[in-house]
């Protein structure tokens, strides 16, 4: 059964609904984490979208990031492929960077734009 990457989507949601009822991890890392759940959940769906709509074949490498984005703007969806940029560079932040500022914001703003993306491109 393959796997539903909406329920990345849901986690991030859980983790940034939940965040203050954790014990064992900070909000900072459950918010860091839900940003790039929901970046993935965003990546992966995009990709198989594209995969079943435009035939897209992926390489398995990180040039699939920029690839699928190319591919969506390429068959005018403009606006997904920019949202898609924006959650990626969000998710590269909280993964590598130090210090994030407004990490709160920037979680609640990925999972409605990660929202948006499921309800544009349906698959």
């Amino acid at each position: 059964m393959a796997f539903k990457w909406s329920e990345y989507l849901d986690l991030a949601q859980f983790l940034f609904s939940n965040s203050n009822n954790f014990h064992q991890i900070t909000r900072e890392s459950a918010y860091r984490s839900a940003v790039s759940r929901a970046y993935y959940a965003a990546f992966c769906h995009s990709r198989e979208y594209a995969r079943a709509k435009y035939n897209f074949i992926p390489t398995g490498t990180g040039k699939d990031h920029k690839s699928i984005r190319d591919e969506l703007k390429k068959n005018g969806l403009i606006r997904v492929a920019n949202k898609l940029e924006v959650i990626h560079q969000w998710r590269k932040k909280c993964d590598y960077d130090n210090d994030v500022n407004n990490i709160d914001i920037i979680t609640q703003e990925a999972i409605k734009e990660t929202i948006d993306i499921f309800q544009t491109i349906q698959i």
